[in-house]
Order: structure tokens, then C-alpha cells, then sequence
């Protein structure tokens, strides 16, 4: 059976044969067993932690950590601690994603690391701790700061309601 390419006749043609239903079936089942063989033979990965965007500067000033795992299928398990032995360790994530932030944290240090449970519910190993540090701006400087803020702010004022005054 032939079927017209393009409507315009000048173009030609191209053959298209009637599909043998054994031949496609076979083709199909070769493809999902060779991709179950593939899937049931690949290494199980390591988890990798790491901060999202990827950066080597490990502070924040803010309280906030964004942090991204990359391997595994899921669902995983996420954990935070304050000391490098994990000895005060708590979760602060479990599900399917694989990224969190994590906000609200207090001056300090602190640790995480991330694993995957399995289809069968038992964990895979932890991944390699990641280290943060949480600074705040000291008082001093957030003063200086909306010191600063302020001064701009009434000299701004000042001015416009100079010019008002002034030009009326």
C-alpha cells in the first residue's frame, strides 16, 4: 500500500508495508526483556549531597539551605545533626523528590546527609555528610546598615518636600 507523502503529486511517494504482527510482537517483548535484563543488572548508584546551585562556600546568612542529591530512584530519607557523628540526628525529609530546603536554621554548624529506601523498605547506605555553617550579619553591622538605610531614607524626603515647598 502506497501513501502520499505530500499533497503536491510531483513529490512522489513513500511504500509503506503492512506491518507482520509476530515480527512487531517479538521486536516489543526482545525490547522489554532486554530492558528488564539491563535494569536488574545495573550497579545500585551512590547518593551524592550537595548544595543547589553547587558551590564550594558552605555559609549561610540566612538560615536557609537548599540541598540536592543526585542518584537513586527513591523514596529517600534526608537527615540533619549538629555534631559530625550524627549522634543528635533528626529527619528532616522523607519522600520521592530529590531536593528540600530547609530554612529556619539557627547560628551554627550543621551536618546532612541523605539515603534511599528500596522497593522491599530497607535503607541503602548514607550518602557523605555535607557540612554547613549559618552566620548573621552581627548586630553592629545590621545597625550600621538601617543606620544607613534611614539617613538616605530622610535625606530623600527632605528633599522632595524641599522641591514641593520650593516650586509651589
Amino acid at each position: 500500500m502506497r501513501h502520499p507523502w505530500r499533497a503536491n503529486p510531483t513529490q512522489g511517494t513513500i511504500p509503506f508495508p503492512s506491518p507482520n504482527l509476530r515480527i512487531c510482537r517479538s521486536v516489543i517483548a526482545g525490547l522489554v526483556v532486554g530492558g528488564l535484563v539491563v535494569v536488574s543488572q545495573a550497579a545500585p548508584s551512590r547518593l551524592h549531597l550537595e548544595l543547589d546551585p553547587p558551590s564550594t562556600n558552605r555559609v549561610s546568612d540566612d538560615g536557609t539551605v537548599d540541598l540536592q542529591w543526585l542518584g537513586g530512584t527513591g523514596p529517600f530519607e534526608l537527615q540533619q545533626a549538629t555534631s559530625e557523628d550524627f549522634g543528635d540526628a533528626k529527619t528532616r525529609y522523607r519522600g520521592s523528590d530529590t531536593e528540600t530546603v530547609i530554612t529556619g536554621l539557627r547560628e551554627g554548624s550543621y551536618h546532612f546527609r541523605v539515603r534511599e529506601i528500596t522497593a522491599d523498605g530497607k535503607p541503602t547506605n548514607w550518602s557523605e555528610p555535607l557540612m554547613m555553617e549559618v552566620h548573621y550579619l552581627s548586630r553592629g553591622q545590621l545597625f550600621l546598615l538601617l543606620g544607613t538605610g534611614a539617613f538616605v531614607t530622610t535625606l530623600t524626603l527632605g528633599a522632595i518636600v524641599h522641591g514641593f515647598l520650593r516650586h509651589r
